[in-house]
């Protein structure tokens, strides 16, 4: 007659509870070693991106900005403060609402990107082809523009720098136009555009210099791209006139 097996006993064996007490404890250190405060969110979205379409969850691709990667590096403690990026955050509610009606015109496009927040004057009304010249509607926007520039340092307490950045359409300045004895090169019409602006700047009340970690620096730099960075192909006037920009760019502070 066979014997019976004996009836396993109830719950699960001594070493699984041990081995779950012992990854329950290494999570918790791996936890503690990965300090959420100096994550920013605009560069954890960037490495969220990757995973967009993966798990039918987002829409979009899977491509990561390989130049955002490498200026992020690899060590997560090297990135900005979370109150960095908080203050950066009001910053670009408030440069929003300040020049909402201009944004629903679409005049200007405000977006934030890893250098910064980016003003960008687009369109015909503030520029006249193969001229620097700020026109009337430019000067007024300029003033909305300055505001948000004030109030970052007065409200949220931080002196950033801004770039300008002059562009060109892809026009050549004819050798017999007055412009061009001013303006040979669409380099020289694109900086000139950069230039004016700060100039207005200063005019308006923004001081040339900031105060960063107790020193005095420079508060503005002027950059052209001239024709060679375009937002929309030079095919129709109506594309070349959003060519003929300028960025205004609230920079990201280092921590």
């Amino acid at each position: 007659m066979a014997k019976k097996c004996p009836e396993p006993k109830k719950g699960s064996p001594a070493w699984m509870t041990t081995f779950g007490d012992m990854n329950s404890l290494l999570l918790t250190f791996f936890v503690l070693m990965f300090n959420i405060s100096e994550i920013n969110e605009i560069q954890l979205n960037l490495v969220l991106s990757a995973f967009k379409g993966s798990f039918s969850v987002y829409q979009g691709g899977t491509t990561l900005s390989k130049g955002l990667l490498i200026d992020m590096g690899m060590n997560v403690m090297s990135l900005p403060s979370k109150q960095s990026g908080s203050k950066l955050d009001k910053a670009l509610k408030l440069a929003q609402s300040i020049l909402e009606a201009e944004v629903k015109a679409k005049k200007v496009q405000i977006k934030e990107d890893e250098r910064g927040i980016v003003i960008s004057l687009v369109g015909d009304a503030y520029f006249e082809p193969g001229d620097a010249t700020l026109l009337p509607e430019t000067k007024a926007l300029l003033d909305k523009v300055s505001k948000v520039i004030m109030d970052i340092k007065e409200y949220l307490g931080t002196d950033n720098k801004i770039e300008v950045e002059g562009f060109a359409d892809s026009g050549q300045i004819s050798t017999d136009r007055p412009y061009y004895t001013k303006y040979p090169t669409n380099l020289d019409l694109a900086a000139a555009r950069a230039n004016n602006v700060i100039k207005y700047f200063w005019g308006s009340g923004v001081p040339p210099t900031r105060i960063y970690k107790g020193k005095v620096y420079a508060k503005f730099k002027s950059i052209s791209y001239g024709e060679f960075q375009p937002v929309e192909p030079n095919i129709s006037p109506e594309a070349r006139a959003y060519n003929r920009r300028v960025d205004i760019v609230i920079v990201r502070e280092e921590e």
